[in-house]
């Protein structure tokens, strides 16, 4: 089965190529793939994977803390009537 749309290698081959160019080069920094000019994909360092997954748990944390002073400002709907609402019973 091909999931290639032209001439040129299959998509595989095309991955091992690139996983190999990587591998040679001790600091490849930011990868982009592209195709036509178009952006395909970007390989990262994984430092800036740990990095961007840090910001994004802070973040988290942020609008966790939000909601609970939201909680606490206007209250909660009981469970039982949003039940009765939706005609859940």
């Amino acid at each position: 089965m091909s999931c290639s749309s032209g001439p040129g290698p299959e998509p595989r081959q095309t991955a091992l190529v690139i996983t190999r160019g990587l591998e040679t080069d001790p600091n490849p920094g930011r990868v982009l793939l592209t195709r036509r000019n178009r952006l395909l994909a970007a390989g990262v360092p994984i430092e800036d994977i740990a990095l961007l997954e840090m910001i994004e748990d802070r973040e988290d944390v942020k609008a966790a803390r939000a909601a609970l002073r939201e909680v606490k400002r206007t209250g909660t709907i009981p469970w039982t009537r949003i039940k009765k609402e939706l005609g859940l019973n």
